[in-house]
């Protein structure tokens, strides 16, 4: 029975994403490049992804969440979830850093990339640092905010953060823009794509307190990312522990 439950949820999550991918590639056309296309998107995808699913979003930290930016949101990366759980809330004129594989995903991946998203190959370094450089000089010229997961791949089954990469600290630093480091809680209980179990219940979502980059210059990698590291590892295990309580 739960199992049948898990297949009629993820049918209708399917559908929902092909609806909603093929209206945003008609926006695209409408509207190419335009700075809040991609969070237009993500906040309807999200909306109805999570309804089916049962799973509603407490945003704690909504104060930082939503300062005037440019800002460099960091999440933590657990599943292909993490599109609906943070787009469902996403910020105005906020754009992402993801894997080039991305694009192949049909018609969700040609939405991404025609709406601007950042698609990096990260087996090609200087590709990557050219795209990275271009993220750069439109976040400045778009006013745009970015989000990334320094994670680099998913972390589905833990109560802890992967290490972090080096390339959002570069990036945070060469924009000279704050960090906003922001968590999800252990989705596990509630959604897992491998347990076939979608259960109703409360992701708690918690926005840190901006962390400055100004005046920083490369030198200050290595500190800004175990700073931040910690945070982040701190929070998530916090709100883990808070959401896991009121199942």
């Amino acid at each position: 029975m739960l199992t049948g439950m898990f297949h009629v949820r993820l049918l209708g999550i399917f559908l929902w994403a092909l609806v909603v991918s093929v209206i945003g590639l008609i926006a695209c056309l409408i509207f190419p490049r335009h700075a809040n296309l991609l969070t237009y998107w993500v906040r309807a995808l999200g909306w109805g992804v999570l309804k089916c699913a049962g799973i509603r979003i407490q945003l704690e930290g909504a104060e930082y969440f939503y300062a005037e930016g440019p800002m460099l949101y960091l999440i933590n990366h657990q599943s292909a979830f993490d599109i609906p759980v943070f787009g469902s809330i996403s910020p105005l004129r906020t754009t992402v850093v993801g894997k080039a594989e991305v694009k192949f995903i049909p018609v969700v991946g040609q939405f991404f990339w025609l709406a601007g998203a950042f698609l990096i190959n990260r087996k090609d370094r200087a590709q990557s640092i050219r795209e990275l450089n271009k993220a750069v000089e439109k976040i400045h010229r778009k006013k745009l905010n970015l989000a990334m997961a320094p994670e680099g791949t998913r972390n589905p089954d833990s109560l802890t953060l992967l290490p972090f990469k080096k390339g959002p600290f570069y990036l945070a630093i060469q924009a000279q823009i704050p960090i906003i480091p922001t968590l999800c809680s252990y989705q596990s209980p509630l959604v897992s794509f491998e347990k076939k179990r979608f259960r109703s219940g409360t992701l708690v979502v918690r926005a840190l307190k901006p962390i400055p980059t100004k005046g920083l210059t490369e030198s200050s990698v290595n500190e800004l990312l175990e700073k931040t590291h910690q945070l982040m590892v701190n929070a998530y295990v916090e709100i883990s522990q808070s959401a896991a309580t009121s199942l």
